[in-house]
């Protein structure tokens, strides 16, 4: 189930800045390892007055005090990232889940191109205005900002103010600006991208956002351009305070004359807007040529790597390090010149590790191919790294429609599924059973542990709980109305029509954690009167159907798993409004006290840790009455790599695309 994250539209709550430039992934809590490199100590050669007989006398200067990377400067941060060895050779990443051809947020794909994206784009990284590090912080970018202010505002909204350094450049040396910075806002929030199917949700956290996004006026007074080096962004006073007041703020560069050919972005003192040719038009060809519409073909970027190419044949993508980089907030650029992303098959992606074929297989969660990982790492021919996983597998329902409107239907599911044996036979030994909505390494989670395992239903596999639920939902007619006596049960609702409890269930094509669900659950579930129909399809497929791209409500039941992100805006998550369903709320869970208190969390401040977590447990006993997903596990990741990468380093919230920067060949 790796790779098979929920939607990569996390900016919709902190910025759609970055859901143009990256799908943002999970990240929280380790200490970051920070190993300045030093030139070695310096000699120098004295020669003797009296005597030119006498050898010369080294002397060793002193040592130079190697910094942590807070405690550097800019210049220093750069010098430290210039002194690494020049880029060479190249790694191969392996993953199951397609490289999709979006290399620009804004549609929907897979948590590959959110890889490639944080690699070309920079994401929460690169030369955003905000950062993400190692030890679960966001914190303002030292190498894209120069003067950061901030100021509350008489009518209760707060500006954030931001001076870029003058010396950033794209891939192709071509310079950015402050204007940049906001054409990606005024790109991603406009009415016209929403003509070409992006998303564009979000804008309400800016003064003047919703008119921008719905078309009614070409300003967006929420982003204001001060000069060609200076910009500030506005949140309204609604969305304070605001637990990611920060991250709200984050924006990275988007090349405005190759999006928008002929446009300038202007700011007559009522709000930044697009001058020029601007249209639909333009965009669909610029963004959506199938040759070299920058959505595809993304050229001119500003990350630590560059996109190179992508096969469409083989799903193959390929990177290579961006000659113009800088650095990384703490001191990095690419060591490795190119990066391979190679589609691979789960039973066999361990061998090609073994025969060199592959280089890196990230979050490896199954029992299977860890045992086989471990086997190549105890036979000396490949390293690991195994962290827990922030994120769970789960089976997710759709709320809004059929039998799994029910909680009672819902509820006989869960207790249908012996989820302690699925979690052994998956992932032996190397997962563990939850019942909420949270990963083994959720810092809440771990916090609160025996506070919420105290005040939550663990539901244990029960076909007798199973019946009842269904009972007490009213699940007890056969097809005839009359009382239920074997088969299919039926449920008579308020307009007197007949429901039958068959369930459709759409799951991605070979995958093991649907092999498993369909040996435990479909005969179980069936024996209490429930109906499950299994269809196959790719996993892009699949999401069209969860997020309803297109497609008429159908299916009831899908099989995926989450990876929770820097900023769990909850609030969006559970949200009742219409923008956030089949998309934030993929399961369309619409509960007053769950999106309440979901709601409540929005404004703790970042800094009161104990109220957070006191909503969020509440938010989880809730959850788990609720039970609009079953919970399947939450497992130990392994990653497996080749030998020769060094200084691989990642976490729960620090994945293989921030710790790539700072690997070499050794």
């Amino acid at each position: 189930m790796k790779g098979e994250k929920k939607r990569m539209k996390k900016a919709l709550a902190i910025l759609f800045a970055l859901a143009l430039l990256v799908g943002c992934r999970a990240k929280t809590e380790p200490v970051a390892t920070n190993t300045p490199a030093t030139a070695a100590p310096s000699q120098e050669t004295v020669a003797p007055a009296e005597s030119v007989d006498e050898p010369e006398a080294e002397v060793e200067a002193a040592p130079v005090e190697e910094k942590d990377w807070e405690e550097m400067t800019r210049d220093e941060l750069i010098a430290k990232a210039s002194a690494l060895p020049a880029a060479s050779g190249s790694i191969v990443r392996g993953s199951t889940t397609d490289v999709d051809v979006y290399m620009l947020n804004g549609w929907t794909n897979s948590s590959s191109n959110a890889d490639i994206k944080e690699l070309i784009h920079g994401g929460l990284g690169g030369y955003s205005t905000i950062v993400w590090t190692q030890d679960g912080r966001f914190i303002v970018n030292p190498i894209s900002v120069e003067e950061f202010t901030t100021a509350d505002n008489a009518d209760g909204s707060k500006t954030f103010t931001f001076k870029i350094y003058k010396d950033l450049v794209y891939n192709d040396g071509t310079a950015i600006s402050a204007k940049d910075y906001v054409f990606t806002n005024l790109l991603g929030f406009s009415s016209e991208f929403q003509e070409l199917e992006g998303f564009n949700t979000g804008a309400e956290m800016y003064p003047g956002g919703e008119e921008y996004s719905a078309g009614e006026s070409n300003r967006l007074p929420g982003f204001r351009l001060i000069d060609d080096y200076t910009f500030s962004v506005t949140l309204v006073a609604e969305e304070l305070p605001n637990h990611y007041e920060l991250a709200s703020t984050a924006v990275g560069p988007l090349p405005l004359q190759v999006i928008a050919p002929g446009c300038d972005v202007k700011d007559d003192g009522v709000g930044t807007y697009i001058d020029g040719p601007w249209s639909v038009d333009l965009i669909r060809e610029t963004l959506l040529n199938e040759q070299t519409g920058y959505a595809y073909n993304p050229k001119v970027t500003s990350g630590a790597y560059q996109f190179d190419s992508y096969d469409l044949s083989t799903k193959t993508a390929i990177l290579s390090a961006n000659p113009k980089f800088l650095s990384t907030h703490d001191g990095y650029k690419p060591q490795i010149e190119k990066i391979i992303l190679k589609k691979t098959v789960s039973a066999t992606q361990l061998e090609e590790l073994e025969a060199g074929e592959v280089d890196l297989l990230d979050g490896n969660a199954t029992g299977s191919e860890i045992e086989k990982g471990l086997t190549l790492v105890d036979n000396g021919k490949a390293d690991y790294f195994n962290y827990p996983r922030n994120g769970f597998g789960h089976i997710t329902f759709k709320c809004d429609i059929g039998p799994t409107q029910f909680a009672e239907v819902r509820k006989a599911l869960i207790y249908s599924l012996d989820r302690e044996e699925f979690a052994m036979l998956f992932a032996k030994g190397y997962a563990e059973v939850v019942d909420g909505y949270y990963g083994l390494s959720s810092p809440e989670y771990q916090y609160s542990k025996d506070e919420m395992e105290s005040l939550i239903t663990h539901y244990t596999y029960n076909l007798e709980k199973a019946e009842e639920s269904l009972v007490s939902g009213g699940w007890t007619l056969g097809e005839d109305g009359s009382a239920y006596t074997s088969g299919v049960r039926y449920k008579k609702l308020d307009d007197g029509t007949l429901m039958p409890l068959i369930i459709e269930w759409l799951s991605s094509e070979n995958n093991e954690v649907s092999d498993h669900i369909t040996t435990l659950l479909l005969p179980a579930a069936e024996s209490i009167g429930i109906k499950i129909n299994k269809t196959q399809v790719d996993f892009a497929t699949l999401l069209t159907h969860l997020y309803r791209d297109g497609v008429e409500p159908f299916y009831h039941m899908f099989n995926l798993a989450v990876g929770f992100t820097e900023a769990n805006e909850y609030w969006y998550v559970f949200s009742s409004e219409e923008e956030y369903l089949d998309q934030w709320n993929s399961t369309n869970i619409i509960d007053e006290e769950l999106e309440s208190t979901a709601k409540g969390m929005k404004s703790i401040p970042a800094d009161d840790w104990e109220s957070w977590v006191d909503s969020w447990v509440k938010m989880q006993v809730r959850w788990n009455e609720l039970v609009p997903m079953i919970p399947l596990y939450s497992n130990d990741y392994h990653d497996f790599f080749n030998l020769k990468l060094k200084g691989y380093d990642v976490s729960p919230t620090w994945d293989w695309a921030h710790s790539i920067i700072r690997c070499y060949i050794g």
